[in-house]
């Protein structure tokens, strides 16, 4: 019958989930009962309170109704393709109107959608246990409209280019330089989709007082990146600032200043990639890191999911010696037949040494498996350029497995030693760490875990070092996230340590960290409290002071002097400084609150916070208040305001931090704001205008004869709406001339209504050019069901598995009730399967009926041939029909006199009134001790009959297809 979903107690569920979560928690912690005792007990409270609250699917009249969800929208443009993993097995898709997309199914669970036809369309994905309904909307490409002058018959000029200039200053405090930072991006379209591309960065440091160390000493103006470069559909080219990305093993965020060319590789040149120019690291902290490069990558073979590339570079240090410089061979492959597969490979060689990489991605079903190997020379130019920190050794491994929906578990190892180039006077040292970790989500908003690190960093033994450095660590994790009701979320982190540093002579150390985040948000904010601990925890920091020599020996000089200010300067810069070291920073105790709120053209965040802890023997007491603030003037100028106060209770001084910048945005990308051409008079002005209709046939056109929506929201350029009136009209007036975005935004889309045709326009408006644009709605439902064969006769009201009947005709009439009446009936012969649908169906009351003349032969249905459904906006009802397929059997039950085993009558005698028994079905015989078992379930059946005494005959084993039948002659034997 129509499927109906059970109703939940929401609130009581909630409270439930909370409840078993918090006691499962608090049992871990406190008691002595392992966690996963304590999570399977709060599991198995919260699953049988569900239970008891869970009303069955009976569709009783007490039922609430079910609660309205918005229905997940797939946006793709014209001819892409997007991949729909599906829960279950997919027993059948389809799409109500076929000419806008289609599904096809490429696995068992999954589907691939195709953009046909700008517009959209619902999809209804149905499996043995539960149906999905989702939007597809396909967009066309955006393509700018250029309207041609009256008589001219060429295109009016319009606003080809766009940009941005920002100007950051942050005044100096506390002996700090002032520093000023322009940056600025500039665009320019010309013919062919090309575009001409120019942007920079300078900075200027001004009066004197003392820098970090991370800041550059050598100058007080300088140029961070200055870019100037074309792009095309097929390649790119830079002049001078561009990124270099070849490869983990080789140049990886690299930046190379001169002639860089890239190509696609659907393009003639096949990837082909070629630079030359002065080269240095995007960060570079204590090393020369410059120097000169060249090189190009040449595309081997190149195939639809692989490809094949080798290249040589040379290098050369900007402080060269001749044992640094070289070329490099390189050679790597890349094989990716799908998403869930990827293997990549590659080889450096140089001057004798080889250097390779490996890496292996696989997802096969619930389980995502990866690893990588890594080896690096430490001697590869590669490393004296800056290219690559130093020498590695790398052994990566992971595993995530899915265990059930809810339920993850992960493994990881990973293993590195770092070698820094000889002439660095730096240390190996080696690393190793282990996780493992299970994740356990027991509701939705509700998320549970548990994790295990060991870590271990050591240095090898070598000549003239002063000190081994030997650490093992060891970190259990718990973590446990909630939403609570609509606007609370809560975060919670405890984390208990061991750890030893043995070469020092450190005892076995015990350190918890805890950390507590509650979160309130709204519409246009939120309010965030946070308290974090954490006691005796190892850190960089702690590291750091009791092994001065791992620092950078140009660093040593700063720390000696004053190790607590060479600390507080540079903390955020000691990953970098200590390569390869990757314990947590950590602070010692803090609590605060965090504050975020959007209004009209205003955003900002302000926090504030208390925090203790000791650092280098000295106690630290500090409060430290942060603020950003972003006003929006106009869509283009914005002001930024940021900063940050200090506040040390201990007298080691106060810091102060703070930056205003300004950011104008011209051409294309502030068209509508103040600009100087506006100021001017130099532009012409145009219009958009148009309407939003009910779409009733369904076409996608603003026919005459179709009523105008009022009250739906118009959007342009996501920052100017308006309503529409009483005809459903809307006028957009006094526009700047050039690009423009026209939405139909509306929060019953997918709810209430669904767009006939695109709800985006891209616009290119000529000076003095007036656009009309129609927006259409449609409202339509649809009903579906399936007629199938009811195999074990249970009066099943889902169809699920079982086969469907064919050639079934049902009907489809309209109600008087409603606007849904139909003036002639809907009829449809069900396919195959037994799948019937109707689509396009106005909201209202209809009667579903089924032909019993076009029922086959020996199948009739069970009760009523008519059924009611009501049709709700953009939703469907669902109705399977069971049919009853007629299976009998008959025959002769007889005492076997001549113990033949087969009925003679000259010889065997008769039984009358024996019960016969098969399955759940009874009969007697009559007076000549014939029966007929009638409305048998198809399987496997076992046929006895019994006599009034209780002798039973031997039993008979048949088995009965789904298609009616009648098996005669199935005589049962009474031995004499």
């Amino acid at each position: 019958m129509i499927n109906s979903r059970p109703i939940t107690c929401r609130r009581f569920a909630r409270r439930s989930i909370r409840a078993g979560c918090a006691l499962a928690l608090a049992i871990s912690l406190l008691a002595p009962v392992p966690l996963g005792e304590a999570a399977s007990s709060a599991v198995f409270f919260v699953r049988s309170t569900l239970q008891r609250i869970t009303p069955e699917k009976d569709g009783s009249e007490g039922a609430h109704p079910p609660s309205r969800k918005i229905v997940p929208r797939i946006k793709l443009l014209l001819s892409n393709t997007h991949e729909l993993a599906f829960g279950e097995a997919i027993l059948a898709a389809t799409l109500l109107d076929p000419s806008v997309a289609s599904a096809e199914k490429k696995g068992e669970r999954s589907l691939t959608i195709k953009g046909l036809s700008a517009g959209e369309t619902i999809l209804i994905i149905s499996g043995p246990n539960t149906r999905s309904t989702y939007v597809i909307e396909v967009l066309r490409p955006a393509r700018p409209r250029r309207a041609q002058e009256k008589g001219a018959g060429r295109a009016l000029p319009v606003e080809s280019f766009s940009g941005f200039y920002s100007l950051y200053f942050s005044p100096g405090f506390d002996g700090a330089p002032s520093l000023a930072r322009h940056t600025f991006e500039f665009k320019q379209k010309l013919a062919q989709a090309r575009t001409l591309r120019a942007g920079g960065e300078l900075f200027n440091f001004m009066g004197g007082g003392e820098r970090a160390l991370a800041q550059p000493l050598w100058t007080s103006f300088g140029a961070g990146r200055l870019r100037f470069g074309l792009d095309s559909p097929e390649s790119s080219f830079d002049l001078l600032d561009s990124e270099l990305a070849v490869s983990r093993l080789s140049f990886n965020q690299y930046t190379v200043r001169g002639p860089h060319f890239v190509s696609q590789t659907a393009s003639r040149w096949r990837g082909l990639e070629i630079f030359a120019g002065r080269a240095r690291p995007q960060l570079s902290l204590f090393n020369r890191g410059e120097g000169t490069l060249a090189g190009a990558l040449i595309p081997l073979a190149v195939g639809p999911s692989w490809r094949i590339r080798v290249g040589a570079f040379f290098v050369s240090p900007a402080q060269q010696r001749e044992t640094e410089s070289g070329i490099i061979w390189h050679a790597d492959v890349r094989y990716a037949p799908d998403d869930k597969t990827t293997a990549e490979a590659e080889a450096d060689y140089a001057k004798g040494h080889l250097s390779w990489r490996a890496r292996l991605d696989l997802r096969r079903g619930p389980v995502t498996l990866y690893g990588e190997l890594l080896r690096l020379d430490r001697d590869s130019p590669l490393v004296f350029l800056g290219a690559q920190p130093g020498g590695r050794k790398l052994h990566s491994f992971g595993l995530q497995w899915r265990a059930l929906p809810h339920f993850i578990v992960s493994a990881s190892y990973h293993s590195a030693t770092n070698s820094p180039p000889s002439v660095a006077r730096r240390f190996e040292l080696n690393s190793r760490t282990v996780t493992a970790t299970a994740s356990y989500a027991p509701a939705r908003g509700t998320r549970l875990s548990f994790s295990i690190n060991q870590q271990e960093l050591e240095q090898p033994a070598a000549r003239d070092i002063p000190f081994l450095l030997s650490l093992r660590t060891r970190t259990a994790t718990l973590r446990y996230g909630q939403r609570i009701a609509a606007h609370w979320t809560n975060d919670l982190e405890a984390r208990f340590i061991l750890s030893r540093e043995e070469e020092t002579a450190e005892q076995m150390t015990r350190g918890l960290t805890f950390r507590e985040q509650l979160r309130y948000s709204w519409r246009r904010g939120s309010l965030t409290g946070f308290v974090n601990y954490r006691g005796n925890t190892p850190s960089l920091t702690s590291l750091v002071l009791r092994n001065p020599a791992l620092l950078p020996p140009d660093t040593r000089a700063a720390f000696a002097a004053d190790p607590l200010r060479f600390l507080l300067l540079n903390g955020d810069a000691l990953p970098q400084l200590l390569a390869g070291v990757e314990l947590p920073m950590t602070r010692s105790t803090e609590a605060g609150l965090r504050l975020q709120a959007a209004f009209s053209r205003l955003s900002m965040t302000g926090e504030v916070h208390y925090g203790t802890g000791e650092v280098a023997a000295r106690a630290q007491r500090n409060m430290i208040v942060s603020f950003s603030a972003n006003l929006k003037l106009d869509a283009a100028n914005s002001i930024q305001v940021s900063g940050s106060r200090i506040h040390s209770f201990d007298g080691s001084g106060d810091r102060t931090a703070l930056t205003v910048s300004f950011t104008h945005r011209f051409g294309a990308e502030g068209h509508s704001g103040f600009q100087f051409s506006r100021l001017l008079g130099l532009t012409a002005r145009a219009s958009v205008r148009g309407r939003v209709f009910l779409d009733t046939n369904a076409n996608g056109e603003d026919d005459p004869e179709e009523p105008g929506l009022a009250g739906m929201k118009v959007q342009l350029d996501a920052n100017h709406t308006l309503m529409t009136d009483s005809s459903g009209r809307f006028n957009f007036s006094a526009l700047e001339p050039g690009e423009h975005a026209v939405a139909l935004v509306h929060d019953e889309l997918g709810v209430q209504f669904r767009a006939s045709n695109t709800t985006l326009r891209q616009l290119v408006l000529e000076p003095r050019e007036t656009v009309n644009l129609s927006f259409g709605l449609t409202n339509v439902g649809f009903a579906q069901g399936r007629i199938f064969n009811d195999l074990l006769l249970a009066g099943e009201k889902e169809a699920g598995d079982a086969p469907g009947v064919e050639g079934v005709r049902v009907f489809l009439r309209g109600t008087l009730k409603g606007s849904a009446a139909l003036t002639e009936p809907l009829t449809q012969a069900v396919n195959a399967s037994g799948l019937f649908e109707f689509r396009n169906l106005s909201p209202g009351s209809y009667i579903l009926e089924v032909d019993p003349a076009s029922i086959p032969a020996d199948f009739h249905l069970r009760g009523q041939t008519a059924w009611p459904l009501n049709i709700n906006p953009l939703q469907g009802s669902f109705l399977d029909l069971p049919l009853i397929a007629q299976r009998a059997i008959s025959g002769i039950v007889f005492v076997d006199n001549d113990g033949d085993g087969k009925f003679d009558a000259n010889k065997d005698q008769a039984v009358v009134a024996a019960r016969v028994i098969g399955g759940s079905v009874e009969a007697r015989t009559d007076s000549h001790g014939s029966y007929i078992l009638r409305n048998l379930p198809a399987g496997k059946l076992t046929v006895r009959a019994f006599l009034p005494n209780e002798v039973a005959s031997e039993p008979v084993h048949l088995e009965l297809g789904p298609n009616p039948v009648f098996k005669r002659a199935v005589n049962l034997s009474i031995g004499k």
